[in-house]
């Protein structure tokens, strides 16, 4: 059964009748989804989360951040895989569509550090 947690739509085990916890599915007002595992109504242990332009993360979450062994997948195409510790602080490797690879720190979204 499907209901609205925080105006979004959510899919999966509650507890207390209403929070989102353990597993479970949401569909995001903006037309994002992420499917996984949930610790109190936050991304919390293995899921992934997908936008509406196709670009997606899937991999390790923790309290709504990633965190720990992951992918992120671009719109364009762009892979970088690795350790992750936020939103775009990542140790590891691009992999760009058009086949050149590089193993290097991700500081900010266009802060790409070769090593």
């Amino acid at each position: 059964m499907e209901r609205k947690y925080k105006g979004d739509l959510y899919k999966g085990f509650v507890i207390n009748g209403k929070i989102p916890h353990n597993w479970g599915k949401f569909k995001f007002q903006d037309g994002s989804t992420y499917k996984g595992e949930i610790n109190l109504g936050m991304f919390h242990g293995f899921g992934k989360l997908q936008w509406p332009d196709g670009s997606y993360y899937e991999g390790n979450f923790e309290n709504h951040k990633k965190c720990g062994k992951g992918i992120h997948r671009l719109a364009n195409r762009d892979i970088y895989e690795g350790e992750w510790s936020g939103e775009w602080a990542m140790v590891g490797t691009k992999k760009t569509k058009g086949g050149i690879v590089q193993t290097g720190e991700l500081k900010s979204w266009n802060r790409w550090c070769i090593y």
